[in-house]
């Protein structure tokens, strides 16, 4: 995520204004971090949006390896504790959610799911185990969805931005994997600036 996540940043960067945060809105289920746990058989959406921010100027994105660092800590803070202050007071997520609104409508921000550990092609509901699977709310607009592949040996990443942003993404991830880049930001690059 922080690899798609970096290339957005290079290719949004020259629509939106100067000194802004990027943030990536990550779906969390909640469910096994809830004390007490929610029971096996319940059903339902226990999710909440994990925001995490990266503070960056538009002329070069953060690092890959901070990204990651502010993923991986945004995920992290929902915990039993985080949610036991939300439930306390609903005025939390309000605020939180009117900040996020507000990143995504000036272009700073990008959501991403995770279906990584369902077992999706291995559910079958009488006809037959899937063939592909896909994420849902293709019309969702600066939206990844992350699932396993068939076989689980990769991630797919199902991206939904519009169409030149797609085609830029394509050349910046194409580059991060050649190491043919010419300026792009490859490992390499970096390393001898």
């Amino acid at each position: 995520m922080a690899l798609l996540l970096r290339c957005f940043v290079r290719v949004r960067r020259v629509k939106v204004e100067k000194g802004g945060t990027w943030m990536a809105g990550i779906v969390v289920n909640i469910r096994d971090k809830m004390e007490p746990k929610a029971a096996v058989g319940s059903f339902g959406n226990l999710l909440l949006l994990a925001d995490a921010l990266a503070h960056g100027g538009v002329a070069e994105p953060p690092d890959r390896l901070r990204l990651q660092r502010c993923l991986r800590g945004a995920i992290e803070k929902m915990n039993s504790d985080y949610l036991r202050v939300v439930l306390k007071s609903s005025q939390i997520l309000d605020e939180r959610n009117r900040a996020i609104l507000e990143r995504a409508l000036k272009g700073y921000a990008l959501g991403c799911s995770s279906y990584s550990n369902f077992p999706s092609f291995k559910s079958d509901f009488g006809w037959g185990k899937p063939a592909w699977v896909s994420g849902v709310g293709g019309y969702v607009v600066d939206f990844v969805v992350l699932i396993h592949g068939p076989s689980r040996s990769g991630i797919q990443a199902w991206v939904n931005l519009d169409e030149e942003e797609m085609t830029q993404i394509g050349v910046h991830l194409f580059c991060f994997k050649t190491d043919l880049c010419l300026g792009l930001g490859t490992s390499k690059i970096h390393s001898n600036r």
